[in-house]
């Protein structure tokens, strides 16, 4: 196992022959950590279109696209095998190299207030993020592309609801911020929070595989890794990531019972609202937080070095090429 145990926040002499033995020690771990997460981003695809063409083969593909059961049992297996599986068995690989002794930081914050505040300024953070990517589709269009996202089939009725609130909101949200804002980001660390915030949320943006949702994915990946780095929690990321995806399942459902127009019209005054109480307690978290600032590099890496390290290794930059290139299916 790589010892990091000596890190310092000051960089030594060039000269210093230590210099040049801890950068070979950094290098060589930092390709391991980047060699274990694109292998789970790998795992992830493969196990995603293994299943698909299974039921294909089997010839349930029908059933799949009209039973909200079979359909919700499939998207439930596909996020519990492609997501939480591989992050947790490749992160805990990651655990070894990086030296972290607690990476998950899977632990409610001793503070409720922190806990509050926390959780409704990330919740605010996810709501604009989805405006400032409306606005990128906007933009975009003006161009002459289209974007589009896959289409969910809901199932009709109250227990088709709970069960799409269960399996889009709570399911994914608990085991998406569990693999990325607790195992890639936790053990990116040493490497400084900034690098390990943006590494984690780049990762986050290019799993989702469009274009509408690879900018609003970044972007409230950003914010919630740095909440998850405040409160010492993945929890207020959690929450604030099942209420984002909540309410999108909720306004699916009002369409079709109010009408378009009106459920839209809902929706938006939900976001407003939900940012106007987020920047107020986001201004009131960081006030409450200036003593906890995000640990700098311990790394004798530079910036460059250390973004090459990462997205060069065989299988991130395979993975990283293959994300693109379903991403890029979804422009027309």
């Amino acid at each position: 196992m790589d010892d990091f145990s000596n890190f310092k926040a000051e960089e030594p002499k060039v000269h210093d022959g230590s210099f040049f033995a801890r950068r070979t020690i950094e290098t060589k771990a930092l390709r391991k950590l980047s060699f274990l997460a694109g292998s789970a981003v790998l795992l992830y695809v493969f196990i995603q279109n293994m299943l698909f063409i299974l039921v294909e083969l089997f010839g349930f593909m029908e059933v799949y696209k009209n039973n909200y059961l079979f359909s919700g049992g499939i998207d439930i297996l596909m996020t519990v095998l492609g997501v939480f599986v591989p992050f947790t068995l490749l992160g805990r690989k990651m655990k070894s190299v990086s030296g972290e002794k607690e990476p998950v930081l899977s632990e409610a914050p001793n503070n409720f207030m922190l806990l509050l505040f926390g959780t409704l300024g990330a919740t605010g953070c996810v709501m604009l993020s989805n405006i400032f990517s409306s606005y990128i589709t906007y933009f975009i269009s003006l161009i002459g592309y289209e974007l589009s996202a896959p289409d969910i089939n809901m199932p009709e009725g109250v227990f088709g609801f709970l069960l799409s609130m269960l399996r889009i909101s709570v399911l994914t949200a608990i085991v998406e911020e569990y693999a990325l804002r607790g195992h890639v980001l936790g053990n990116l660390r040493k490497y400084g929070d900034t690098y390990a915030v943006l590494m984690s949320a780049a990762i986050f943006s290019l799993m989702h595989g469009n274009l509408i949702q690879v900018p609003y994915a970044m972007l409230s990946g950003v914010a919630l890794g740095i909440f998850t780095l405040k409160t010492k929690s993945i929890w207020p990321a959690v929450i604030a990531h099942a209420i984002g995806n909540g309410l999108s399942v909720a306004t699916t459902y009002l369409i079709k019972i109010i009408g378009e127009e009106t459920a839209m019209l809902l929706y938006s005054y939900a976001m407003y609202v939900l940012i106007f109480i987020g920047l107020v307690a986001t201004f009131i978290f960081a006030f409450s937080t200036k003593d906890r600032p995000l640990r700098k590099s311990e790394s004798v890496l530079k910036p460059i070095e250390k973004l090459y390290h990462f997205l060069f290794t065989p299988p991130t930059f395979a993975a990283f090429l293959i994300m693109l290139f379903i991403t890029a299916k979804s422009v027309s």
